[in-house]
Parts: structure tokens; C-alpha cells; sequence
């Protein structure tokens, strides 16, 4: 692990419909503790929350261009 590179990992994302509603669910595996955790203290969960919020508001534009 060097730098900003935390090394591999195995990404699952999982996408539920109930309802007319879409879950989305991602779990990330690193290789190991110590990758994780250097993820983690990054902050890159701000950019991630901000392209899921970027990606909401994508859909309800989409949504009510259709309606």
C-alpha cells in the first residue's frame, strides 16, 4: 500500500426495487485492516456521498423530464 493507493479491493453493489423505490447497497473488501482503515481516514466518503447525492439528483431530473 503506497500513497493514496490502498491496494486492491472486491466491490459489491447490490440494487433492490420495493415499492417503486430503488435501494442501493455497496460493500467494499480491502485487503486488509490496515487498508481499510487508510481509506477511512482519507475523507473519500465525502466524495462518494457527494457523487450519490450528485446521482440522486440526476435521477429526479430524469424522472420529471418523463413525467
Amino acid at each position: 500500500m503506497t500513497g493514496l493507493n490502498p491496494g486492491e479491493a472486491l466491490n459489491t453493489l447490490v440494487l433492490v426495487e420495493k415499492g417503486g423505490r430503488t435501494t442501493l447497497t455497496q460493500t467494499m473488501l480491502y485487503e486488509s485492516r490496515e487498508a481499510r482503515d487508510a481509506v477511512i481516514k482519507s475523507n473519500m466518503e465525502k466524495g462518494v456521498a457527494a457523487s450519490y447525492d450528485r446521482l440522486a439528483e440526476l435521477l429526479a431530473s430524469a424522472r420529471e423530464a418523463l413525467t
